[in-house]
């Protein structure tokens, strides 16, 4: 498990809740996807955004090679008061480094 420090990284996510985010492996041209830096347990800083609402959230999260998912590890900062956001139903946008 590496804490991982690394540009030019996002996807998005259309999980709702305060689950951990199931990526949809689908970066942005020019972007990379969590995949290509990020191996099994390795830990990541994040921003999830909503992209129609103010529900956004900056964290560490843990990634799951082989299923794709980002959990959120411990949320630094919210529009929740600092807490997980449960988010509402549309895509996200989460961005690494």
């Amino acid at each position: 498990m590496t804490l991982i420090f690394a540009d030019r990284i996002a996807d998005s996510s259309s999980t709702t809740g305060t689950s951990a985010f199931a990526l949809d492996n689908s970066e942005p041209t020019g972007y990379r996807n969590f995949d290509d830096v990020c191996g099994n347990g390795d830990t990541i800083y994040y921003a999830a955004s909503h992209r129609q609402l103010d529900q956004w959230e900056v964290g560490l999260g843990t990634y799951g090679a082989g299923t794709n998912v980002l959990t959120r590890t411990s949320v630094l900062a919210s529009s929740n008061a600092g807490s997980a956001v449960n988010f509402s139903a549309g895509i996200k946008d989460i961005i690494g480094g």
